[in-house]
Formats: structure tokens, sequence, C-alpha cells
């Protein structure tokens, strides 16, 4: 997962870098965009915390960890 992420940031990913930073910047006194891209981000962090649901089930990852933080 690690090496997916760091895929991001090739040059090939420099325009969809730009895309997300503009579309942040956009929310500036809309507080509706702000909102819909909030629950964006949430539902992309609840997925890459699931990913790691089941290894942590096993007991291959601590017990502790909560990755919907990172």
């Amino acid at each position: 997962m690690l090496a997916a992420h760091r895929g991001t940031y090739t040059a090939d990913y420099s325009s969809l870098r730009l895309t997300c930073l503009n579309d942040i910047g956009s929310t500036l006194g809309r507080p509706l965009l702000m909102e819909k891209l909030a629950n964006v981000q949430e539902d992309i962090v609840v997925r890459y915390a699931e990913m790691f649901r089941e290894p942590q089930e096993r007991g291959w990852i601590r017990g502790a960890s909560d990755f919907s933080g990172v």
C-alpha cells in the first residue's frame, strides 16, 4: 500500500495533484463544497482503514492500532 501511495507522487500524477489542490482551494467561501469534499475524504480514510481490519483481527497487526487516523 505504501508503494501505491508513493506512486501518486510521480510526474504522471502531477495533473491529478493540481486538480486536488484546485478543488480544495475552491472550497473557500463555499461551505457546501467543503462539506462534500470532507465526506469524500472520510470515505477514503474509512476504505483504507478497512483494508487493515482483517490483518488486525488475525493478529498480524497490533490490536491497539487505529488506522482511521493514519
